[in-house]
């Protein structure tokens, strides 16, 4: 009787794991079917722009150009509040 009831339970829990394997191997078959992602590659022409040495000279010129012109704001603004200390030390 208890050998009966053993090889019921054995047999039980083999046929459970049975449908769950079988269970897995369906989801399993059903994700092969539908796609869940779409890679695909593709070559892709990026186009560079080429920065010629005229260009670099231009840079440069310009640049120097800016810093004079700041320079020269700083030096109004120095005479500026070199002025504006002047005036208020006279007070």
């Amino acid at each position: 009787m208890i050998q009966s009831v053993e090889n019921s339970e054995t047999a039980y829990a083999a046929n459970r794991a049975g449908q769950l394997l079988n269970i897995s191997e369906q989801l399993e078959d059903m994700f092969k079917e539908v796609p869940l992602v779409n890679i695909r590659s593709e070559n892709l022409a990026v186009n560079v722009p080429m920065i010629s040495l005229q260009d670099i000279d231009a840079y440069v010129i310009k640049s120097k150009d800016w810093i004079q012109r700041q320079k020269a704001i700083i030096k109004e603004w120095e005479a500026f509040f070199v002025y504006f200390s002047g005036e208020c030390s006279k007070k």
